[in-house]
């Protein structure tokens, strides 16, 4: 068996070790009071143990705390994923396999990136025969990457999180038309009204990383955003750009029919070239707004109903009202 003493200098080698070794056990991690038991299966993370509470009651627990099972559900010491599943049905709630597999891997790994290595902190790997993965779960941390993932977190810890401060005020922006991922819907399902990123923190199924990362792309697509952040409704579609557009098409309008008005109607046999230029004149201000109209659709996330309203109105019943 080895052991010894484990500090934030010497983990990542104790880490290594195991990886590249493909070895297959347990390692045993203490700081103060706090037991981690961590398994190994061919040098991957498959499952852990936090203060002898296994990974999956961790996860029903988590999604106690986001709301998706009801506090009332009481059921744990659970073996595998399916008797999971199976209690959850039995008990009407609803968890696809897919959100139990996102969970187990994000309630795990924040549960790696909580380690704290003080002083006295001590291990021991003992080897052992380590159950094949649990396939439902798919639950295969590599080395290589939680290394990476430290790293980040020391990163993001001296960046102190300024961009995401944990009083800042989070609400729903446009939802764009496309696949969101698990991660994606998490937030933009607890968000709901207004939320402190600290309560959504907590609520979110997602470790830290992923949710600083995945919080950040849906803020910058506009799908969340912050309190009082205007660039979300500037970026869909500018109203007062669009009112001005349509006074002036109005007034384009107006003009080109009270010149035509004052030249009489077309006769055959006369010059009637004015008149047609000044109709001309009107339908393509039309068209031309109606060109300006659809960049302006194209360029934004999602087209409101009333600006496609307005489109079809610019482009149909004004060149046929003006025929």
């Amino acid at each position: 068996m080895q052991a010894g003493v484990v500090t934030e200098e010497n983990f990542a080698q104790i880490l290594r070790g195991i990886s590249q070794k493909r070895r297959h056990g347990v390692l045993e991690m203490h700081s103060g009071d706090a037991v981690v038991e961590i398994s190994f299966y061919q040098g991957k993370i498959v499952d852990l143990t936090a203060n002898k509470r296994k990974l999956l009651d961790l996860v029903v627990q988590k999604l106690k705390v986001r709301g998706t099972v009801s506090i009332g559900f009481e059921r744990s010491d659970f073996n595998n994923a399916e008797e999971v599943l199976q209690a959850l049905a039995d008990a009407g709630e609803d968890v696809a396999p897919e959100l139990l597999a996102l969970v187990s891997q994000q309630v795990a790994l924040e549960a790696l990136y909580s380690l704290e290595l003080g002083a006295g902190s001590y291990y021991h790997f003992r080897v052992e025969m380590v159950p094949t993965p649990d396939a439902t779960l798919g639950l295969q941390i590599s080395i290589g990457q939680l290394l990476l993932d430290m790293v980040s977190l020391k990163e993001a810890a001296a960046a102190d999180g300024a961009d995401l401060p944990a009083d800042m005020i989070i609400s729903r922006g446009v939802r764009e038309d496309r696949e969101y991922s698990l991660e994606e819907n998490d937030l933009i399902w607890l968000v709901d009204g207004e939320m402190p990123i600290s309560e959504l923190r907590i609520r979110s199924l997602l470790n830290r990383l992923a949710f600083d990362e995945t919080l950040r792309g849906l803020l910058a697509a506009g799908v969340l955003r912050r309190d009082g952040d205007s660039s979300c409704s500037e970026s869909l579609f500018n109203l007062d750009s669009l009112d001005a557009s349509i006074d002036q098409l109005m007034n384009e309008v107006t003009s080109a029919s009270a010149r035509h008005s004052e030249d009489g109607p077309l006769v055959l046999g006369q010059d009637n070239s004015n008149s047609v230029s000044i109709d001309k004149l009107a339908i393509e201000s039309v068209s031309n707004f109606g060109e300006r109209l659809s960049l302006q659709l194209l360029e934004s996330r999602r087209v409101p109903d009333i600006a496609l309203g307005v489109f079809l109105i610019a482009t149909i019943v004004f060149p046929w009202l003006l025929w």
